[in-house]
């Protein structure tokens, strides 16, 4: 069972109540020096699996990502903004799209594996969320985002996705300064489970070296940090 913060945890029996109950995930990095891993400023962020009205999902690149690492965009968690207002805001900043909030898909933990000789109690939270589309048009709101491009891929291709980033390498892009492998091998995960929730193959993520429990609205998630 993953162990969330108390200022996290507090907000997941209201996020299930209205949303449903999301798969709890704990996920094993070898490294964490690369973004957002390595930021300060945030213990977690939000994934927006945003469903267009053809059934497409919406995937971006932004300036600074490797080659071809398009992704399910992401967005951090402002030190005291609560989940759900961080969805919709980063939702708004990188595609300027009105959206309603469909399902509480997944809470993943990341924490370094002892495998490879961390002792580090360091964690890091991704909360996924199933949006619709209902209006606007597709464009960054925020140009500090970096968005260079956006790709509709279908639900059935995220393993296809999942893949690209795992595989990822730096490439030609002298702007991207971190270990590219290492990055995406991080990224691929959230696509691997958005995958399978949607194609209702979860049980397939048991033979994954994933740790996977649902939780309740009726779950005590509460952690011992601040």
């Amino acid at each position: 069972m993953i162990s969330l913060p108390a200022s996290l945890a507090h907000q997941i029996e209201p996020l299930t109540r209205h949303y449903g109950s999301p798969l709890s995930i704990i996920a094993d990095l070898s490294r964490r020096d690369f973004e957002p891993l390595n930021k300060t400023d945030r213990i977690g962020e939000v994934c927006m699996v945003i469903r267009r009205p053809d059934g497409r999902l919406i995937t971006a690149i932004k300036t600074t990502s490797p080659l071809d690492a398009y992704r399910i965009p992401t967005g951090g968690i402002k030190p005291d903004e609560d989940i759900e207002s961080a969805l919709l805001r980063e939702t708004f900043e990188e595609t300027s799209l009105d959206v309603t909030i469909r399902r509480f898909l997944a809470v993943i933990q990341y924490r370094l594996t002892p495998l490879y000789g961390n002792t580090s109690d360091w964690t890091f939270y991704t909360f996924v969320f199933l949006l619709d589309e209902i209006g606007g048009h597709l464009h960054p709101s925020d140009p500090s985002e970096k968005i260079a491009d956006y790709r509709m891929v279908w639900p059935t291709e995220l393993l296809n996705v999942a893949e690209t980033l795992y595989q990822s390498t730096s490439g030609e892009d002298p702007t991207f300064t971190y270990p590219a492998n290492s990055w995406g091998a991080f990224r691929s995960i959230v696509h691997q489970v958005i995958y399978h929730l949607l194609t209702d193959t979860v049980a397939a993520l048991t033979d994954s070296n994933l740790s996977i429990t649902t939780i309740s609205p009726s779950d005590n998630q509460g952690g011992t940090s601040p």
